[in-house]
């Protein structure tokens, strides 16, 4: 059976990266001419022309990218949940061993709150 080391970096840091690289892609693509139409000129002269290039190649990579690492960091967890309530002395315990696990792992507040903070700036 694999060992399940979810706390371990090198588990989750991918993951992590993972999730940093969607958001820098969504922000790009919200911020982008090719989507949007440009108003250009003075406030007193201006015109607005599309660009009708509404391409989410980008978008849709990145959300198969935070899929894939959604999932991986999903396997990790339940792999360590598994092995807590595998052992007999940890059976009784294993639902606050699975919440710790969790807690430690993680942070369903820390992924919004980087995905937000990426997709506001």
């Amino acid at each position: 059976m694999r060992s399940a080391c979810v706390r371990c970096r090198r588990c989750t840091a991918a993951s992590r990266d993972q999730f940093a690289h969607a958001a820098r892609q969504v922000e790009i693509e919200l911020n982008a001419c090719t989507d949007n139409p440009l108003v250009l000129g003075s406030p007193d002269n201006w015109r607005v022309v599309s660009q009708a290039n509404p391409q989410g190649e980008s978008v849709a990579m990145a959300a198969d990218l935070l899929a894939i690492a959604k999932e991986t960091i999903g396997r990790e967890i339940a792999l360590a949940a598994g092995a807590l309530r595998a052992n007999p002395v940890n059976r009784a315990r294993a639902d606050d061993g699975v919440e710790r696990i969790v807690r430690q792992t993680v942070s369903t507040a820390w992924l919004i709150s980087v995905t937000l903070s990426h997709l506001r700036s």
